[in-house]
Parts: structure tokens; sequence; C-alpha cells
């Protein structure tokens, strides 16, 4: 049964690897604002656990939940996209 703010965990093993990178994206720009883990979940209007999740690569977000994830750190799906292809290629 899917989480808070997850959608099924079905496929996500074959998204680990762009998943971890989104989770450290959204981790980079989190550190880049000097937000703590709580204060960008209550921004984002989720738990700290499961922002956890999320920058862990753990988690498979639902698009809302990433949407507002991205409006509290002032950035875009989008931008956060580009980063975590970014991280990955590496």
């Amino acid at each position: 049964m899917p989480t808070e703010g997850t959608a099924s965990q079905e496929g996500m093993d074959e998204r680990g690897p762009e998943l971890a990178a989104l989770g450290q994206a959204i981790r980079h720009r989190r550190h880049a604002r000097r937000l703590s883990v709580k204060a960008l979940a209550r921004e984002a209007g989720i738990s700290s656990g499961h922002l956890s999740v999320i920058e862990r690569g753990r988690g498979n977000p639902r698009l809302s939940t990433l949407f507002d994830i991205a409006e509290a750190l002032g950035t875009t799906i989008d931008q956060l996209v580009i980063a975590a292809e970014a991280r990955e290629v590496k």
C-alpha cells in the first residue's frame, strides 16, 4: 500500500538510479539553501521522515509531492530533474 505522498512501489527497482539521483539533487539544493530536513519538509507539507526517504532514493514520490518540494526549494521540478541527470551521468 502506498505511504504518505508516494506512488506504488511497483516498477521502482527499474527507476532506482534515477530516484537516487533525484534524491541527491533535492538534498544538494536543500543544503545549498541551508535548510534542515525538518524545515524543508514543513515547507513542502510532508513529514521529515518521508523527505528523508525521498532524498535517499528509497521512495517513489507522487508528482504533487515533487511539485511541493520544488516550490519549497524555490525551483522547479524540471530543474531538479536536470540536476539529477547531471549527477547520474557522473
